[in-house]
């Protein structure tokens, strides 16, 4: 049986230690859940955790392309900079 972790992050900066936890306890996946409201850097909370681990499974739970506005989606243009903020650029 795989078993997967639907998290609604507060911020992509708390996701590497999430990630790391649910990977050492021998789960198969992590969900990240898309809600814009609430947490609006999906794609970089994903790419932290799949920065951090060797062996889970990182998703995006329940997104839907065709109804995300592009402003939202845009959302990556300016997070990038507090995620290179974070350590993890490699501008240089």
């Amino acid at each position: 049986m795989n078993l997967s972790y639907n998290v609604l992050p507060q911020s992509f900066q708390n996701m590497r230690p999430v990630a790391l936890a649910s990977e050492r306890a021998g789960l198969h996946s992590i969900a990240i859940a898309d809600s814009p409201l609430i947490s609006r850097e999906l794609f970089l909370s994903c790419a932290e955790c799949l920065h951090e681990t060797k062996s889970l499974n990182v998703m995006t739970a329940v997104t839907n392309p065709l109804t995300r506005h592009p402003s939202v989606a845009n959302i990556i243009g300016r997070g990038k900079d507090s995620f290179a903020d974070a350590g993890t650029s490699n501008d240089g």
